[in-house]
């Protein structure tokens, strides 16, 4: 979370609209401050519960069969896609400064 002195650095971007591509369990752990007048938009890309995920990396090999499954569904999964097209369509159409959160 920010201190003070990052938002006030956040503050002197100007920005309009921080998007936060995180789940809901994500948010829930680590919640996001923004300066005032900032427009929060929640768009979350990850289908499932990044925790579960987290649990069932074991091995280098686990690992990396996880990290490529995940890049795959970034471009094949349902909701990932919706995600992800929700995302740009609102940078295309945000006015001023914007802040993706990953």
């Amino acid at each position: 979370m920010p201190n003070d002195a990052d938002l006030a650095t956040l503050a002197g971007l100007s920005l309009t609209t921080a998007y936060d591509l995180r789940g809901p369990d994500e948010i829930t752990q680590k919640q996001d401050k923004l300066p005032a007048g900032v427009n929060y938009v929640n768009i979350p890309v990850v289908a499932g519960n990044i925790d579960e995920f987290i649990a069932n990396v074991h091995t280098p090999e686990d690992a990396r069969a996880a990290m490529q499954d995940g890049n795959r569904k970034n471009v094949t999964g349902v909701t990932e896609r919706a995600g992800y097209a929700t995302l740009l369509t609102g940078l295309t159409n945000t006015a001023g400064s914007i802040h993706p959160r990953y």
